[in-house]
């Protein structure tokens, strides 16, 4: 059973019952049952959530168990959840709390470990708690509004032993992204979030909150629901993000590729059909991008090697058509597919591949990921590259905007030594600090140390600042890190976004 009551407005003998749940949990049922007297109102909090947990028969020693809620949808409009607020809490039959950790002092004895998953782009959340033993049924969950400032951001809420995502926090650390990951305006505020790929059949995501600070938001949502993207029977399914606008609609579509899974070696496109203003974020497929021929992008004689990517790019070579081309890394080359416009479901299509050549050969990388963009300033696109070694390569386009010719690639970046080949490094490109050339930040998906600095911190990345002049890009490891922050202090670096048209 799940009631809700309000500390402030509604007697405790008088709990507002608001549905009932029965919902399968690992490996125990949170469902419908019979409560007795009211439990006493343990926190500071002014809401709760009465639970009943059922153990299904079994003895119970420190089991997990999980419930799906909705805590903003309890709250009078306009009111906002705060997250930090969330204390759970036990009790016996007679409405006494029950003490889980004797260590602690006061009140906090009572508070259950516990985990909140949250879903971007949907108010609903996953409550994750422990269960100490079979006799332990009765359950309060306390949450309160951010404007009762009583969220405790810095507070360890204990593992709850369901296979726990294991994070290093409170500290100021650089995130970046990866092949698999993408910096995007997810949320059409202005700033670019990140969205993370890898193995698992998710997307996570990271909002940008303002001064290039992110806080995790949770797994990518469709439709109110976890966004589970196609896999393999062990849920793999090493899955590279790609957002962009399509449908010119003014929000972002997905087009993930696959290395596991039903879709592997293919780039899928999901529109993006959320109802507007206030619809839940929502994604349909449409299925795998083909050229007119039928064939799949990244198909063909471009199959093979592993994480096929797309970037998409207005126009690659100038012609001033106004098509979108794109841009894939796949079987270790680069392919340019011209747009040849939409079929009748709005669906883009596309010539067959052409290999794209640098310095007079085909752009051969292992396993690389594709930028297009204007990094020296002379008015053409440039084609910057992230390898499965860690490398970033910048082809300077020689030629011109509308005849485009590459210059034998150079590395500009990640170019230390390390143990292990597998950094799988992406990019972001902008001008971060406001100076008017373009920089970019290079993310590793495995934290190395650089081994010719073996006594140096592992990272992830770095921001690679533009210290030369335009025209005459000079790209600069910066010391400071990369700007994107997950905790303060705050980057004083500037975020501003760039157009590859």
């Amino acid at each position: 059973m799940i009631a809700l009551s309000n500390q402030r407005t509604v007697p405790l003998h008088m709990a507002l019952v608001i549905g009932l749940l029965a919902v399968e949990v690992t490996p125990c049922r949170v469902q419908a049952q019979s409560m007795t007297a009211a439990p006493a109102w343990t926190s500071a909090n002014a809401h709760r959530i009465l639970l009943a947990v059922d153990s299904r028969g079994k003895r119970r020693s420190y089991s997990p168990a999980s419930v799906d809620l909705d805590f903003s949808s309890l709250l009078v409009s306009g009111q906002a959840f705060d997250e930090h607020t969330v204390e759970v809490v036990a009790y016996d039959d007679t409405g006494r709390p029950r003490v889980f950790d004797r260590a602690r002092q006061g009140d906090d004895r009572w508070l259950v470990p516990h985990r909140l998953d949250r879903l971007y782009g949907s108010t609903n959340a996953t409550l994750n708690f422990v269960v100490a033993d079979d006799t332990c049924t009765r359950f309060a969950v306390y949450f309160d509004t951010a404007a009762s400032r009583r969220g405790r951001p810095r507070w360890y809420h204990g593992l709850v032993g369901d296979g726990d995502r294991f994070c290093e926090g409170f500290h100021q650390r650089a995130i970046s992204a990866s092949h698999f990951d993408q910096f995007v305006d997810l949320d059409g505020d202005g700033d670019l979030d990140l969205c993370k790929g890898g193995v698992e059949p998710f997307v996570y995501c990271l909002e940008n909150v303002g001064q290039n600070r992110l806080v995790d938001r949770g797994r990518l949502a469709s439709a109110g629901r976890v966004f589970t993207l196609p896999s393999s029977e062990a849920a793999r399914s090493w899955l590279t993000v790609a957002f962009y606008d399509i449908d010119r609609d003014g929000d972002q579509d997905f087009f993930p590729s696959f290395n596991d899974g039903p879709d592997r070696g293919r780039i899928v496109f999901y529109r993006n059909t959320t109802q507007r203003p206030a619809g839940l974020l929502t994604f349909a497929r449409v299925g795998p991008l083909r050229t007119d021929s039928g064939e799949l992008l990244a198909g063909g004689a471009q199959t093979g090697g592993w994480f096929p990517s797309v970037a998409f790019v207005a126009d690659w070579d100038g012609d001033s058509r106004g098509r979108l081309d794109a841009i894939v890394g796949s079987n270790h080359g680069c392919w340019l597919y011209r747009g040849t416009g939409v079929d009748a479901a709005n669906t883009p299509r596309f010539a067959g591949a052409v290999a794209v050549q640098a310095g007079g050969a085909n752009i051969c990388l292992v396993n690389p990921r594709f930028y297009p963009a204007d990094s020296d300033g002379d008015g053409d696109l440039d084609l910057l590259a992230g390898t499965q070694p860690g490398p970033i390569w910048w082809f300077e386009n020689v030629g011109t905007r509308t005849k485009p010719a590459l210059a034998a690639g150079r590395v500009i970046g990640l170019d230390g030594k390390y143990l292990i080949g597998d950094a799988h490094s992406g990019l972001s490109i902008a001008d971060f600090n406001g100076d008017g050339l373009l920089d970019f930040v290079a993310g590793r998906f495995w934290e190395r140390t650089d081994l010719n600095e073996p006594a140096a911190p592992r990272d992830f990345g770095s921001l690679y600042r533009n210290a030369g002049a335009g025209g005459a890009p000079r790209f600069v490891r910066d010391t400071k890190g990369a700007p994107f922050r997950d905790c303060p202090p705050y980057s004083k670096l500037l975020l501003a976004e760039i157009s590859l048209s």
